[in-house]
């Protein structure tokens, strides 16, 4: 019997003035555990693969346990295809364990892209190292903010190879007009939209509770509706790892 665990980061991306191109990875993990039994001969499992799903949250119940139509085995197959693989090894199960928020701007597709390509890999037991995989994951997500943070770990930004030298050269900007200080009191470094929202990412070194105080009450002052609010402290996190 084979098992494993992969582990992927949520994100954050359209940080700033980095729409498509800037995100961060986040310490919300999207789990899938894997058992293999490639003793079997053959399976009664629809593409020898069998789902369950352990999710919250709003759109949970929707998410299909067919691997043709759920995002993370779907990828994953798209990825054995690629390398003559049509089906999943006898008897696969994907357990998918999901806290990251559906729809919340915190890289919960991107999330299950990078998860799936890498699903993809182990299971074929296929040569493909983070650039090639990162490749599989832009043909599917086409942006690569969040897929890349969820796949490489930490604050990732990226770029079109086929720039110009002169294009890339670096500027030399004094750093007092690069990071003004914010009037958001200690610890406060900024604030934005995460991906497309409605989640609200705020950067700091501390003073964590009043900051996140400060933001819900402005929210809610600007606001004549009840707004229910929910806040977490979030450390960047590593990128995806296989655990066996």
């Amino acid at each position: 019997m084979e098992t494993f665990v992969i582990k992927t980061p949520s994100s954050s991306a359209n940080i700033g003035p980095g729409f498509d191109v800037i995100g961060l990875a986040l310490s919300v993990y999207l789990e899938l555990h894997v058992t293999i039994d490639r003793a079997r001969a053959t399976s009664a499992e629809p593409l020898n693969c069998r789902i369950t799903y352990e999710g919250q949250g709003e759109g949970s119940a929707d998410i299909s346990l067919d691997p043709s139509v759920n995002l993370i085995t779907r990828v994953a197959l798209y990825v054995l295809r690629c390398h003559g693989q049509r089906m999943f090894p006898v008897e696969t199960h994907v357990h998918i364990k999901n806290p990251i928020p559906l729809g919340r701007g915190l890289g919960s597709s991107g999330s299950a892209v990078v998860a799936g390509v890498m699903l993809g890999r182990e299971v074929g037991h296929l040569d493909l190292d983070l650039d090639r995989l990162f490749d599989f994951c832009l043909m599917i997500e086409r942006h690569p903010d969040n897929v890349g943070a969820s796949l490489y770990g930490g604050f990732v930004g990226t770029y079109l190879r086929p720039l110009a030298p002169e294009d890339t050269q670096r500027i030399e900007i004094p750093l007092a007009e690069v990071l003004p200080a914010p009037a958001g009191g200690p610890g406060f470094l900024g604030v934005c939209l995460s991906g497309a929202g409605p989640t609200i990412l705020a950067l700091a070194t501390g003073n964590f509770e009043a900051i996140a105080n400060r933001i819900i009450q402005t929210l809610k002052d600007a606001n004549p509706k009840q707004i229910d609010c929910e806040w977490r402290i979030l450390e960047p996190a590593e990128g995806t790892q296989v655990i066996r």
